[in-house]
């Protein structure tokens, strides 16, 4: 089974997401905006 690792980092005016796999190879880097723009319906 292999692994992946989602790290979060929440501040003020946007949060950064990364998602990686269990060698710490990068596969998703994304940032989401903190406001209403940014939410999930």
């Amino acid at each position: 089974m292999s692994s992946m690792l989602i790290g979060t980092d929440v501040s003020l005016r946007s949060h950064h997401v990364q998602f990686m796999d269990g060698v710490r190879r990068s596969l998703a880097s994304f940032a989401v905006s903190n406001d209403q723009t940014g939410r999930i319906p």
